[in-house]
Parts: structure tokens; sequence; C-alpha cells
């Protein structure tokens, strides 16, 4: 059964690619805090807060947009990664996506329920940030491990 909510299995490879990238330079920058100047452009806000401050709204702020890029790279190109085709798309695939993605949902809500639990404060908001790609890249790890034991088997 041909599903139409699938991309073509030709950006795949080049996708894994750029999400790999995305993220682990994500994670490094994150692990020892850095993010490049040249990334601080002018971008309009629709709300904007800095600590102690007053909301500012429907303005243009200089602001330094590392992270979001690296966070939007991760996002589309995970997408791309996790909903190509695989070479061989039948309804056991197909049953292997939606199991997967049952998993990382749940685990996603688990890891959320533990962090409202035991993670307070800046920290918490920290959490939430990452929540938001937690789901895809938990979806990745489940549907790509599941694939490498059916190819072992088929072996």
């Amino acid at each position: 059964m041909k599903s139409t909510y699938l991309i073509p299995y030709r950006f795949k490879k080049l996708s894994f690619i750029i999400f790999i990238t995305s993220l682990l330079t994500l994670i490094i920058s994150m692990m020892i805090d850095w993010t490049p100047n040249s990334f601080k452009v002018p971008v309009f806000a629709i709300i904007s807060q800095e600590i102690l401050q007053d909301s500012i709204y429907f303005e243009w702020i200089e602001s330094n947009v590392w992270y979001d890029l690296l966070c939007l790279l991760i996002i589309v190109f995970g997408i791309v990664f996790a909903f190509s085709e695989e070479k061989i798309e039948d309804e056991y695939i197909s049953n292997l996506r939606l199991r997967s993605l049952v998993k990382a949902v749940y685990c996603n809500y688990a890891i959320l329920i533990l962090a409202i639990i035991f993670i307070y404060n800046l920290s918490f908001f920290t959490v939430l940030l990452l929540n938001m790609l937690s789901t895809l890249l938990l979806f990745i790890l489940f549907f790509q491990k599941e694939l490498i034991l059916v190819r072992k088997r088929k072996s």
C-alpha cells in the first residue's frame, strides 16, 4: 500500500547528514556554553522579555540566533529523515513506524513527568526546550533500531 505522507527515499542520506551534524553541533555548543557572535542579528519579535525587564511586543530586537538555527535544522531535517521512505516500503515497515512513534511519545511524556517532579527553575526551562526535540529523536532511534533488527533477522 502506497503511503502518501512519506518523503521520497532520495532525501534520506542528505537529511541524515545535516540532521546528525546539527544535533552534534547543538550538543557540543550547549556543553561548552558557546555561541558565535557572528549570529547576533536583528529579528522581529512578537514578544520578548529579558530577565527582570518588561516584555517587548511586536518590535525588532537584536538576538543571537545560533541555537534557533540549529534547532530549525534539527527539526526540519530530522522530520525529512524520519519520514523518508525506505527502499522497500511495505505494511510491516508502516507497522514499525507506528509502534516506534507510540513508544517515542510514551517515553517523551515519561521524561517530561520526571522533569516536572524533579527539575526546577531555569533548568526546567532547558528541559522543556530539549523536550521539543525528544519525540523526534526517540522516534528516529526506536525506528532505526527496529529496522536494524529486522535486517539482521532477514540475513
